[in-house]
């Protein structure tokens, strides 16, 4: 028997929210144990008391064109290694204070599923996802310019302010669609004095693939140039001095320089970038960031496509996957479209800990539903896990 111990595993409280799993939380596992297992004591196929930590991350793995039941078989509870673990819960918010119990309650309803449901009508019984109830105090009001309004909820002295270092750590515009990240970013770079930096990617090919030559003729530069891949960037980048940036790739782990890391710009230069780390730390931490080669990790083209380019983008505006690990103290939920997969509103509400640092606009709800929003739950993803809801208030 695998004897591991499989610490808060895929726990649904908002306090150990954060890990980052990848492409497959069990492709992941699988490799750690078989990592541990060629390294370390080896006994009869046995792990001697493995324990590892996976702490819920509530969206599900990606699985590209999947289907809802691939994506829910891809999650590390419906691995084969699952059954051989002794699961242990932590079940206790130890932030959270008296007065938003009810607040992170209602985040947990909603992880789970069990959020209060609007009414059904006939219009609505056939959508995908639930329509829930929400308080109007977290609502911002729908209006001819939503950008303005949302900006001002989280950013509400933008022009002087958008140099603040601790403002710019603490809060955040989240959306589903990265195209929405973009919009959002570039109006709110707009609003920065001074001039933009424009940033042009290489497109080129992989120098040792086989028909290296004939690719430079079949697909020209322009051609190259118009491909857009997921986790790569667009043609063209701009960036200002005190623009908030996030890193898309590991530079460097022991330094802190990971995916998802957000510093500053404080110099923009033709081949580096520095900038420093948003941290409350009061050590400044100075980083310099070069252009990169990365290729897309799926293409249904002959080539092997090499992108150069700077590994950031700026982040005043994030996908809601991407803000997975990120605390924050101010938020703004942006929805021009529902959410489209499980878990992004859990995701979304658990950035905070406290109602006053959440605001939504959501352009999408039902006609004649003023306090509604959408969420989508896939309540087969909890099966084999114990149940978390209402553990803290039997504790009392």
């Amino acid at each position: 028997m695998v004897s591991v111990q499989l610490v808060a595993a895929l726990q649904r409280v908002p306090a150990f929210d954060g890990l980052h799993l990848g492409r497959s939380a069990q492709f992941v596992v699988g490799r750690l144990l078989r990592f541990w297992d060629s390294k370390n004591i080896k006994k009869q196929g046995e792990f001697m008391g493995l324990t590892l930590l996976l702490l819920d991350k509530k969206i599900l793995p990606v699985i590209p064109q999947g289907t809802r039941q691939e994506t829910v078989n891809a999650a590390v509870n419906h691995s084969h290694l699952w059954n051989h673990c002794e699961i242990h819960v932590l079940s206790k918010n130890m932030r959270i204070k008296s007065d938003e119990k009810d607040f992170a309650k209602w985040i947990l309803q909603v992880g789970d599923g069990m959020a209060t449901l609007v009414p059904q009508k006939e219009t609505y019984t056939k959508a995908a996802e639930d329509q829930i109830l929400i308080d109007d105090y977290l609502l911002l009001p729908v209006t001819s310019n939503p950008l303005d309004v949302l900006c001002q909820s989280v950013f509400s002295d933008f022009t002087n302010d958008y140099k603040d270092m601790e403002k710019n750590r603490d809060s955040a515009i989240l959306t589903p669609k990265n195209d929405t990240v973009d919009e959002i970013n570039t109006y709110l770079l707009s609003k920065i004095p001074g001039a933009e930096q424009e940033y042009l990617r290489y497109d080129s090919f992989a120098e040792d693939e086989k028909h290296y030559g004939e690719f430079d003729l079949t697909y020209p530069l322009e051609y190259l140039n118009s491909l857009e891949f997921s986790g790569l960037h667009a043609h063209t980048i701009c960036f200002k001095v005190g623009v908030p940036i996030m890193l898309l790739r590991n530079i460097n782990q022991a330094e802190g320089l990971c995916n998802g890391t957000r510093p500053i710009v404080t110099h923009l230069g033709e081949r580096v970038i520095k900038a420093e780390v948003l941290t409350a730390s009061p050590t400044k931490q100075i980083v310099l960031i070069p252009r990169i080669v990365l290729s897309p990790t799926m293409s249904n083209h002959p080539f092997t496509l090499r992108r150069r380019q700077f590994p950031v983008k700026v982040s005043y505006a994030m996908t809601i996957n991407k803000s997975q690990g990120q605390t924050l103290t101010k938020v703004a939920l942006y929805l021009p479209k529902p959410v489209f997969t499980h878990g992004q509103l859990y995701v979304t509400l658990s950035r905070v800990t406290t109602p006053k640092g959440l605001k939504v606009l959501n352009i999408t709800r039902p006609s004649g539903l003023m306090n509604t929003i959408s969420n989508i739950v896939y309540k087969e993803a909890f099966n084999a896990l114990p149940q978390t809801t209402g553990l803290e208030e039997d504790d009392d």
